[in-house]
């Protein structure tokens, strides 16, 4: 609620203890002009609090729904940031990523990986070409390719690389693995 405080007399210092401690405006009794466009510019302020509150809510619930998808996701996510020299820094990862890549969250996060730590040699092209791709057109094409697990073994996945952020160089990446029997029909 707004509270517009009217008084005959107020000193400086009273006047600021009182919009300290909750009043929205205070006007003095010989000029009583100025109550009306202090009663509307604290109508303002309440609504726009208002406004700010539920988007505040809004944005919270929506936040939490995305936790949920994101955590809950049986597709591996990797959200990341890329740097000019190939290294990745992993901002978020799902638990189907990490229980496919054999790794835990503080493996990644807030460190640099180099690429070729996840990707064999002969595979890194299709990498730099889905960046490429997605920094163009937002997404790209699906691929397999083969990746290195944490213990050394060699997986196939499907990858596809979105981007969520062109000046921050952030991605989205989603990596599915797939079976030997079911890559070998696609080759």
């Amino acid at each position: 609620v707004p509270f517009v405080l009217v008084t005959g007399a107020m000193g400086e210092e009273c006047a600021i203890e009182a919009l300290t401690t909750g009043a929205t405006d205070y006007v003095l009794k010989n000029r009583m002009s100025r109550l009306a466009p202090a009663v509307d510019r604290a109508l303002r302020e309440v609504e726009q609090r208002r406004i700010t509150r539920a988007a505040e809510a809004e944005l919270k619930q929506r936040e939490e729904q995305f936790r949920v998808l994101f955590e809950a996701n049986p597709v591996g996510l990797v959200y990341s940031a890329m740097f000019d020299d190939g290294s990745t820094r992993y901002l978020r990862l799902t638990p189907a990523y990490l229980n496919l890549a054999g790794y835990t969250p503080a493996d990644f996060l807030e460190r640099r990986v180099p690429q070729r730590e996840l990707t064999p040699l002969e595979y890194r092209h299709l990498d730099d070409q889905a960046i490429t791709q997605a920094l163009a057109t937002g997404a790209s094409d699906p691929y397999e390719k083969e990746y290195i697990r944490k213990d050394g073994e060699r997986i196939w996945v499907q990858v596809r690389t979105l981007l969520v952020n062109r000046e921050e160089r952030q991605f989205l990446t989603l990596i599915e693995g797939r079976s030997e029997e079911h890559t070998s029909e696609l080759q």
